[in-house]
């Protein structure tokens, strides 16, 4: 495939500076509230999307350390429904059609670009139907694990058990 031949005429998609994977979701995917949903997910269990995607916490992708204050709501708000206020963010509402994941290391091993590709999918979609009551309830980390893992994920199954977080 395409990854192979890049590999093979030199090509490198990681350890050559400040270049990554950043994976654009269509914004009408999921409502305003359900993308700040997805953003404190993916904050608050930053050493798992860190270890998801090879890539800690930089300038170019930062996350946020959340402290349930009424300003970092209201801030997120203005970020998904307004103007943001900065980019170089893990989750990046400055795109006017896409939300973008800035936190991967870039890859032109198949395995690893599925395997990103499917988990934001299943974020996505997890996020969708997930109930807030449930979080409370079961923590939001094991509830997307079992998400990903009993819907039609098989490479990122395999990527999260690669990376031994299953």
């Amino acid at each position: 495939g395409i990854l192979q031949y890049m590999s093979r005429t030199g090509l490198r998609s990681h350890d050559i500076g400040s270049c990554g994977l950043h994976v654009h979701v269509n914004r009408t995917s999921l409502s305003p509230m359900k993308w700040i949903f997805v953003d404190w997910f993916v904050n608050r269990h930053k050493d798992f999307w860190v270890a998801v995607a090879r890539r800690e916490d930089s300038y170019y992708a930062m996350y946020t350390d959340f402290d349930y204050q009424l300003k970092v709501c209201n801030n997120k708000l203005k970020d998904v429904c307004g103007q943001p206020r900065d980019k170089f963010v893990a989750v990046n509402f400055c795109h006017d059609n896409t939300v973008e994941f800035r936190i991967f290391k870039g890859s032109l091993r198949y395995e690893t670009f599925i395997g990103t590709l499917e988990l934001v999918h299943g974020l996505v979609k997890w996020a969708e139907q997930i109930k807030i009551h449930d979080v409370l309830l079961n923590g939001a980390l094991p509830l997307f694990i079992d998400f990903v893992k009993t819907h039609d994920y098989p490479a990122g199954v395999e990527y999260l058990k690669y990376r031994n977080l299953i």
